[in-house]
């Protein structure tokens, strides 16, 4: 345990960041139980971790992680190490602009973000035809996002609030490319519909669909550790 010299309301906010980040539960009657049996010496590993990375002051979570709050992850750009491998980082005008873009050249040409979808409950069989790397297009409708395969039609609508945050884009004319990450995949803490989870990419309108496509592929492929 990592509790010696830590208030419970430090516990409490190291908690819910890392509970946050990882698209864990964060009902504050729930959380308050599960300090208080921390704090009782009752073990918990995740409660540990949560501590350490509040105590280093670090944003540790698999990118892939789609947060409730806004419908998808945080924002990712592609960087290659030195080993010429392609990482995720955290898109740092995005960031460092309180989560929000510019929409000016501060912002990259290029970036991605993850997302959950709930199948169309009125389609058969989706879970078992739609499969990981199938390509997937974006249809405003009204007010709602709505997710088509060009021959199966439509499999899902996107989470109110991201659907919202692209409704408000419209008038940058940006390029989405969305790939199927994961079939099949549940909703953290949801018993509800299934879902598969999508990898969108996106681009400003002086980037051609070759790059576009490039990007992609390597932002599919991309190692996903913590960051």
């Amino acid at each position: 345990m990592l509790c010696d010299a830590v208030s419970e309301e430090e516990v409490f906010e190291a908690y819910l960041l890392y509970a946050s980040l990882h698209g864990m539960s964060t009902a504050g009657e729930e959380v308050r139980e599960r300090i208080a049996s921390y704090l009782n010496n009752q073990p918990d590993s995740i409660i540990d971790e949560a501590l350490l990375a509040f105590a280093e002051d670090r944003i540790i979570a698999p990118p892939d992680v789609v947060l409730p709050q806004w419908g998808r992850s945080r924002i990712y750009e592609l960087v290659q190490t030195p080993q010429q491998e392609w990482r995720h980082h955290v898109c740092e005008s995005w960031f460092e602009n309180d989560c929000e873009f510019y929409h000016d050249a501060r912002d990259p040409e290029l970036y991605h973000f993850w997302t959950q979808l709930a199948f169309n409950p009125e389609s058969n069989n989706l879970l078992h035809r739609v499969t990981a790397g199938m390509r997937l297009q974006l249809q405003i409708d009204g007010e709602r996002v709505r997710v088509h395969h060009r021959h199966m039609g439509l499999v899902g609508e996107l989470p109110s609030n991201l659907a919202e945050e692209i409704l408000g884009d419209r008038s940058k004319d940006l390029r989405y490319l969305v790939l199927v990450d994961a079939a099949g995949a549940s909703a953290p803490d949801s018993p509800g519909p299934a879902t598969c989870r999508l990898l969108v990419t996106v681009g400003t309108p002086n980037v051609g669909l070759g790059p576009i496509i490039a990007y992609a592929r390597q932002a599919f492929g991309a190692n996903r550790a913590k960051c």
